[in-house]
Formats: C-alpha cells, structure tokens, sequence
C-alpha cells in the first residue's frame, strides 16, 4: 500500500467524482486501483487514531471508491466507534475529500438525509467548516505535508478541541441505551457481597443511588468497588488496574448511603460522609454537568473512552483508613 496521501490521490478524486463506474475503460480501473491504495491509508489513519485515542473501540470501513449507486464517490472516510457500547448511528470520522482537504467529524452513518434524526444532527452540527462543535478541517496541501503520525496527531487534537464530546451528542441526539434501575444496579453486583447489601434497600434509596450512578457515568467518570466491604467509589480508574487515576467521590454506610467528595467543583466544595439525599445529588447533578472542562483536566484522559462500571473494572485494594 501507499504510506501516505498523495496529490495524485485528491486529483483523482476531484477528476472521477459521479462518474460511473466502467470496468471497460482502463484509465478509470487505474484510477480506481489507486483510490483504492489511498483508502488503506486511510484505514491505517483510522486504526492508529483508535489505538491511541479509543483502545476500547473499533474501526469500520468500506474500501470502495464508488458509493452503492457504483459512481465515483469525492470522498474517502473511515469511522471510529469509540466503545462497544457506542450506538451504530454516531461515529467518528477521518478521511479525505476532493473540497474539504483532511477531515475529522462526528458523523451520522446510514440515516435517511431527509430523516428527523438526520435533520437534528445538522443542526447541532452547524456550518460545515472548522466553527462546527465537532467538525475539523485541514487544507490538502497542509495535510500532505505531515507525516502519518503527525496526522494521527492532529486528529487527537482536534477530537480533543470539539466543543461537544461524542457522549453529548449522543445524549442530544438521545441515541443512547437508557438501563432500568434494576439492570443497572446488575452492573455492580459482580460483588456478591455489595448485590447481597443493596437488596435491602428501599425503593427511593434505589432510585437515588442509580440516579447519583447515571450521573457520574454520563459525565464519563468510571465506578469500582473496594475490595473489602460495600464501599464503592468513583472517578478515573483505568480497565487492569489496580490503583485508581483519581478518586472523585466515595459511598459508604450500611444503614445510610454516605457521600465523600474528594475535590471542590464549582459550588460544590468538599464533603466528608455526608448523608446521601435528593438535594445532594442534585448539587451533583449540577455539578457534573457545569464543569465539564474542568473535570476533563482533572481526569487525565488518556483515552476517550465511556465511563466504566465495577463489573468493568478491578477492585481497589484495602488502605488503612478505608
């Protein structure tokens, strides 16, 4: 294959767009040979992409050069979903085009141009250029200018500078898996101990602590248990190992759910074993939601990647203290 984009692969697209496919004509099948070259490229831009920005995720492409109506697309791309549990509709997006030079995107795949959804895409998107929340553009000559790895590092950067994460598109776009209560919860029964715990719950302080869960996996924040007892916590702890990134919050308590808040956040300062209420979680809620950028810092995301649930993840081993 090709090591990298040439002029020759954005003369080609710009030349052969809408035309029809014929197998007949050997200037064509030799233009066609090559765009094909140029989508391993791509595909190799897209691997690379994922591996160091999605490790959970996975790359999808279709390496043709003609659309399913066989004609001549002006475009390559291949997409990213950034976890299994990404919805089919929304992935990320890197490749070439004839105008737009190198772009990186969240994107729609497979929906009706004319569909209700597809409408409410392009209007959180915006103006198709570089002043979209997740859309990035770059010039064919600067693009051909780097080298792979550049490329990929650029792609980071971009995805890290959309103004709207892939997670918040997905919610605006209320594309995601909604779990009941009760499937949530599943998620940290993997510990007999804490499943056995939270069945004497009642009901309201079920509700309260799956709404507190669904709130800090929205915010992208991952939840574990401690190895010993019913503690949970959660924060940034990466898949195999065994000490966390960052602790954000601890629930202990046995006869009463009780909150330590490790950080101030905007209005919310720090708290230590504080009864889990409605209006707590609320200020949680809030809170999560408001410093988005600052939590982003504070996480060191490595990876773009969801939330995590204790099934997911190591335990914490015992501290003294704990």
């Amino acid at each position: 294959m090709s090591d990298y984009f040439t002029t020759e692969h954005f003369e080609l697209l710009n030349k052969w767009i809408g035309q029809k496919r014929d197998e007949s004509n050997p200037e064509q099948n030799q233009a066609y040979d090559d765009l094909k070259k140029a989508y391993e490229v791509t595909e190799t831009w897209a691997k690379k992409l994922k591996t160091e920005l999605f490790p959970m995720g996975r790359v999808e492409i279709r390496k043709r050069p003609t659309n399913q109506g066989n004609n001549f697309a002006g475009y390559n791309w291949a997409k990213i979903y950034p976890s299994s549990e990404a919805p089919k509709e929304l992935a990320y997006t890197v490749g070439i085009d004839a105008d737009d030079g190198f772009v990186v995107k969240i994107d729609t795949v497979g929906l009706d141009e004319s569909g209700a959804l597809r409408k409410a895409y392009l209007a959180l998107r915006g103006t198709y250029n570089n002043s979209s929340p997740f859309v990035t553009k770059m010039p064919t000559g600067d693009g051909l200018e780097k080298s792979l790895d550049q490329l990929v590092s650029w792609s980071i950067e971009a995805i890290r500078s959309f103004k709207l994460r892939y997670d918040e598109v997905v919610t605006k776009l209320n594309l995601g898996k909604t779990l009941s209560d009760e499937d949530l919860l599943k998620h940290f029964d993997s510990k007999p101990a804490f499943q056995t715990f939270r069945a004497s719950w009642s009901p309201p302080d079920k509700a309260l602590f799956c709404r507190l869960a669904r709130a800090v996996h929205t915010a992208g924040l991952d939840w574990w248990h401690m190895n010993k007892g019913v503690q949970v916590r959660f924060g940034r702890k990466n898949p195999g190992s065994e000490r966390a990134v960052g602790v954000l919050g601890v629930i202990r308590g046995t006869r009463t759910r009780k909150l330590s808040w490790m950080r101030e956040m905007g209005a919310l300062t720090k708290l230590n074993r504080e009864p889990l209420t409605e209006e707590l979680v609320s200020k949680i809620e809030g809170a999560l939601s408001a410093e988005r950028e600052s939590l982003d810092d504070w996480r060191v995301l490595d990876a773009e990647r969801p939330g995590l649930w204790p099934d997911q993840l190591r335990d914490d081993p015992v501290e003294q203290g704990d």
